[in-house]
């Protein structure tokens, strides 16, 4: 009896095949219909021909988890917290260099530095934070002049990267953030579906510049290719391809000069790659 009329149904979970680029929308349907986990050419999107070919609505687990609570108690109860751009609560995944790995929730709009000094319990004893990264396999890293920053994903939109999904790798001064983006693009490309071109090729051309840079081989011209490769890969089919690039992106744009060092010293100022 949803909402009070005569309506019924009843949810179904399937165990997908695990693929990362199986969140994206189409990848997770051709995965429930036992097909290859490939995004696919759109249109048509899921809401005209989904799962079977039929209108489908596709939403996060987090967000079918808020659902419950919000008819129960209300649109105002859940409103209640938030920002004025996003309301309610997220769930938020610390790990990296802290002293206490976990997860969990608080109003969107909570600052960063709360979630590390009171929930992961800072950084452990004798280091400085560095940098976080930031949103996924698909994110940035950005610096720790940002713990004052606001969790909402409009304050990371604005600066060209994203909040994702709420996760949160914290790093101080021992990691080097261009072995992190090699680490993540590595990831990444390994995860492509391979469908278009632009992805599947162009994550290997990242792949094998950020290993040089860590290998202490690289040129200038692959700090130019790579900012080239961020206006190609935008045709990618799905935002897999499209933010490939981002961790490099965000990266760059505020730890520059660890790049610089790695292609024109051949040197790793964290002593890491």
């Amino acid at each position: 009896h949803v909402l009070g009329s005569d309506f019924n149904f009843d949810i179904q979970v399937v165990r997908g095949a695990g693929a990362y680029v199986c969140g994206e929308e189409t990848g997770l349907i051709a995965s429930i219909q036992d097909y290859r986990g490939m995004p696919r050419i759109k249109p048509p999107f899921p809401a005209q021909a989904g799962v079977f070919f039929k209108p489908t609505n596709v939403n996060n687990v987090e967000t079918y988890a808020y659902a419950p609570g919000i008819l129960r108690n209300g649109v105002e109860w859940f409103s209640s917290v938030g920002t004025e751009r996003n309301k309610g609560t997220k769930l938020f995944s610390l790990s990296g260099r802290i002293n206490r790995v976990c997860i969990v929730e608080v109003d969107i709009g909570t600052p960063m530095r709360t979630l590390l000094e009171v929930c992961a319990g800072g950084i452990p004893e004798g280091h400085t934070l560095k940098g976080v990264q930031q949103g996924g396999p698909l994110g940035g890293v950005v610096p720790a002049d940002w713990l004052d920053t606001p969790m909402d994903p409009a304050n990371f939109n604005a600066e060209g990267t994203i909040m994702g999904s709420g996760g949160l790798i914290f790093l101080d001064e021992r990691d080097c953030i261009v072995d992190i983006c090699h680490w993540l693009t590595t990831f990444d490309q390994d995860e492509s579906c391979g469908r278009c071109t632009t992805c599947r090729i162009g994550a290997m051309r990242m792949v094998d510049i950020l290993g040089r840079m860590t290998g202490g081989t690289a040129a200038a011209v692959d700090l130019q290719i790579l900012q080239h490769l961020e206006g190609v890969m935008q045709n990618a089919n799905c935002v897999h391809g499209q933010f490939t690039p981002k961790p490099f992106n965000a990266a760059y744009k505020w730890f520059r000069t660890e790049f610089d060092a790695h292609v024109f010293e051949h040197r790793c100022p964290a002593g890491a790659c």
